[in-house]
């Protein structure tokens, strides 16, 4: 059983509402993270996101020779934005192992899992794409891809570069909008593959039929070398479906519990 690390809380909407949840589940109670620099917490750590100071004591903790978890959107039913207590869907919870090399935001698709949960969403998984026009290049996050140690630009220059080596196919390069759609919907409409670092977008790709390539070692997907023969797998998703829990699950134990019985 692992040791019920301290649950910290920014002023965040979201980080306010999963964390109080998640501490509950862990019998405990959530401490705040009272600035954007946050506080370092020389123990376990467990919280939402990486804004606000919550992923410097993540990485802190982590670094320090503790467990940590991180929180965020879940792969599949990904809940809505805070609203007087809502966010009624999932989120995923990655543990971060102190004895690991590897700082994680995402897992990976290890495991052999059932297929409940994931038949549970209802998805309707469309048929592999057998033709497509486009490359579709997904960056990360103007956030995330500095707290990896990422700059969005130099990773999509890289990443045409090496396009370019293996196909004529044109690309298209669709990243995050905040408060309005990206597009993606519309380009996985004419897309032979997508490429991304770790986004979730790989997942609304794969539902759809369209095979993805992944330059994260979270999570390894293939290789742009075989762009004109991208991997065609989705079998791990269920995987995926079994590292992420409710607001309720949280609350009820189901999710530490489970945390502590998985191999993340």
């Amino acid at each position: 059983m692992y040791e019920t690390p301290k649950v910290c809380m920014t002023t965040g909407g979201n980080s306010q509402v999963v964390c109080k949840s998640f501490a509950l589940g862990c019998k405990t109670k959530p401490i705040a993270l009272k600035s954007k620099k946050g506080f370092l917490v020389d123990d376990s750590v467990a919280t939402y996101g990486i804004l606000r100071g919550s992923g410097k004591a993540l990485k802190h903790s982590w670094e320090q020779g503790h467990d940590c978890w991180y929180i965020d959107h879940a792969y599949f039913g990904k809940s809505k934005v805070a609203n007087r207590g809502g966010l009624h869907g999932y989120f995923r919870i990655v543990h971060n192992n102190k004895s690991k090399d590897m700082f994680r935001v995402i897992h990976d698709i290890q495991g052999d899992f059932p297929s409940d949960r994931l038949d549970s969403f209802n998805l309707d998984f469309k048929d592999w794409r057998g033709n497509g026009s486009e490359v579709v290049v997904v960056p990360p996050s103007n956030a995330m891809g500095p707290y990896l140690g990422i700059s969005p630009p130099e990773w999509i220059h890289k990443v045409k570069e090496e396009i370019k080596k293996y196909t004529d196919r044109k690309i298209v390069v669709c990243q995050k909008q905040k408060g309005r759609s990206s597009g993606l919907k519309e380009y996985l409409k004419t897309a032979w593959v997508l490429i991304t670092d770790h986004s979730n977008c790989q997942i609304d790709a794969l539902v759809n039929g369209v095979p993805v390539i992944t330059t994260s070692e979270m999570r390894k997907i293939g290789s742009i070398k075989e762009i004109e023969n991208p991997i065609m797998d989705r079998g791990f998703l269920k995987n995926l479906a079994y590292k992420q829990w409710s607001r309720a699950e949280m609350e009820s134990g189901k999710a530490w519990r489970e945390l502590n019985d998985f191999t993340q």
